[in-house]
């Protein structure tokens, strides 16, 4: 298994094939702006395509060099150091983890973070790979179904599940780009 480092990620994230840059715009991005309101915070931003696509918002990654390269995109950025995002308490109406949660092996105090950030009422929207999405990527540690989300998240009141494309075992166990998304809403 190849271990995580800033270039090998980053590389990885710019591999992405023309059809899958395709799906993300115009069917899974219009897909989570529906369930967005106000001011983003993508975490795990990656490349901040996400960020171009939603101008409120702003990118946070452990990995300086996609922090770099969104800044480079005019997307302000900040890179997330021991699970410390730098800004105020309260700052974010909507924060999206887009398959970011199943390459951290203990997120809490990551979500503790979201929590701390997050208003009052906003809302985290947090998207994971399928069981063959899991499966074919080298960073990834823990597999999530819809009940270990729930259970992650227990600071945060569940709202609903989705998925990309839609909800189904055949596309979960032989589709690379299925996924679950869960919103969920801090109390």
């Amino acid at each position: 298994m190849k271990k995580y480092n800033d270039e090998l990620m980053f590389n990885d994230l710019q591999g992405k094939r023309f059809y899958g840059r395709l799906y993300q715009k115009f069917f899974v991005y219009p897909k989570l702006k529906r369930n967005i309101s106000g001011k983003l915070l993508d975490l795990g931003a990656g490349l901040g395509d996400f960020c171009i696509f939603y101008k409120n918002s702003v990118a946070a990654d452990i990995n300086k060099r996609g922090v770099d390269h969104c800044i480079s995109r005019s997307i302000e950025a900040k890179l997330i150091v021991n699970d410390r995002i730098d800004y105020e308490k309260e700052t974010f109406d909507t924060v999206i983890m887009d398959n970011v949660i199943e390459h951290i092996l203990d997120p809490e105090q990551l979500i503790l973070e979201v929590h701390r950030t997050l208003k009052k009422r906003g809302r985290v929207i947090i998207g994971v790979p399928g069981i063959k999405g899991f499966e074919l990527d080298f960073d990834h540690k823990v597999f999530y179904d819809d009940v270990k989300l729930i259970n992650s998240l227990s600071k945060f009141k569940f709202i609903k599940f989705f998925y990309t494309p839609f909800k189904s075992e055949f596309f979960n166990k032989h589709l690379k780009a299925y996924c679950l998304y869960c919103i969920f809403e801090k109390v």
